[in-house]
């Protein structure tokens, strides 16, 4: 969330809502300032939606964030995606009679309507429940209505058959996943909670999900180096017996140090995020 058509800053806002002793206004700006930059480094730029101005009311704000996040919320259709209204079409020119051809007038073309789920490829839809835009290239039509596809291989599957894929009635619209991201004091938790009232979704908190997930990993793999560990030793020549030996106490055992690959532990990350985020 950022401050538009405003002359007060984010900071002045934000000092307006939360006492100075609760949050640390400058230090959480910052802070938030610069895992945004990270984001944008990372190349989630695409994933940014436009900020939802902070200054505006909460259902003003609501509105504006389902504008975004809603595909099938009824809205103003875009300028550029108006025809001209056929109510008062301009006259062809007359023909030039000195010219030996008169002139040729374009057919306006013929656009078949979207299928039942609209410019998202169906197929995706169908498999992994995930709403992905298709492309005009990768277009196929079934009874005048068009669908477009991700991909190629999407296309190819709904035109080898296409029932599995076409909903009978309104497709099952599967739930959204939004992620609001805003320094304290913005609003975010209680926009969260109107978006959680309004579409019936749980409030999931990331980085504890996330982080959940990513100590199942680390535990399984500090199994698994346990349980090499103890199959090594097995294979060790078996030491004579001293009377002043005795076997160490379990609790006492140390944990094998965990030896990482080059991009492990990016990949428990990530796997860890597409399991928070739900099949994809």
């Amino acid at each position: 969330q950022q401050v538009v058509d405003s002359e007060d800053s984010v900071k002045d806002i934000i000092a307006k809502r939360v006492e100075p002793t609760e949050v640390p206004v400058d230090d959480a700006l910052a802070a938030y300032e610069t895992n945004l930059g990270e984001l944008r480094e990372a190349g989630a730029e695409d994933l940014l939606g436009d900020p939802v101005p902070i200054e505006r009311k909460p259902e003003e704000q609501l509105h504006i964030a389902r504008l975004q996040m809603d595909p099938f919320l009824v809205k103003i259709d875009e300028e550029d995606e108006v025809d001209p209204s056929p109510a008062d079409p301009e006259p062809p020119a007359e023909p030039d009679e000195d010219e030996e051809d008169a002139p040729t007038f374009e057919k306006d073309p013929y656009y078949f309507p979207f299928g039942a789920t609209g410019p998202y490829d169906p197929v995706t839809l169908a498999e992994e429940r995930w709403l992905v835009p298709g492309v005009r290239d990768n277009e196929a039509q079934v009874g005048q209505r068009v669908f477009w596809f991700a991909n190629e291989d999407q296309r190819n599957k709904f035109v080898f058959n296409p029932s599995p894929y076409l909903p009978s009635g309104p497709p099952d619209i599967p739930p959204p996943r939004i992620w609001v991201t805003g320094a304290p004091g913005s609003g975010v938790s209680s926009l969260c909670n109107e978006l959680s009232r309004e579409y019936g979704i749980p409030i999931l908190k990331f980085k504890e999900a996330v982080m959940k997930e990513v100590e199942v990993g680390i535990d399984l793999k500090k199994k698994v180096a346990a349980e090499k560990a103890a199959a090594a030793k097995l294979d060790e020549p078996y030491p004579e017996e001293d009377e002043d030996d005795k076997p160490p106490d379990e609790g006492e055992q140390e944990e094998p140090e965990l030896e990482w690959e080059e991009t492990e532990k990016e990949d428990l990350y990530i796997a860890a995020v597409k399991k928070v985020f739900g099949p994809h």
